[in-house]
This record gives structure tokens, C-alpha cells and sequence, in this order.
């Protein structure tokens, strides 16, 4: 959900900036905000992938308790 609300966020101003403010041709308009809305998709999509990672990956200590309560409390 993260990384497809970031993209098309991204993306729409991104193609705002580079027609408005660079004025750039129908190509550069096109791979440019595909790009931007690209890096900032992963970069704001990696934290929850990490967490989620994580929490798939734990396993429970010796006395069966896992490490990892809830989303929140991480190491």
C-alpha cells in the first residue's frame, strides 16, 4: 500500500516539475518522473518491508517466547 501511494504520488509531481519547470521534451517527461517516483517508492516502502521481514523471520527463545511483541517495539 506504501509503495503504490508513494509512486503515484511521486509520479504526478514529478511530471508537474519537469513540464513546468524544465519545459523538456516528450521523452524526458516520460523517463524522468519514472525515475524519481521509482527511488522515492523504495525509499519509503523499505522500512515496512524490513519490519515485516523481520517479524516473518523470529523465532521463539528458549522459554517460547518471541522476541517481537508488536509492529512498534523493534530492536
Amino acid at each position: 500500500m506504501t509503495l503504490n501511494m508513494e509512486m503515484l504520488a511521486s509520479y504526478d509531481q514529478s511530471v508537474e516539475f519537469f513540464k513546468d519547470f524544465h519545459g523538456l521534451g516528450e521523452t524526458s517527461t516520460a523517463m524522468g518522473p519514472n525515475v524519481v517516483s521509482g527511488f522515492f517508492a523504495s525509499a519509503f516502502s523499505l522500512p515496512f518491508d524490513y519490519v515485516k521481514t523481520q517479524i516473518q523471520k523470529m523465532q521463539p527463545d528458549a522459554s517460547g517466547k518471541y522476541p517481537y511483541t508488536n509492529f512498534w517495539i523493534m530492536p
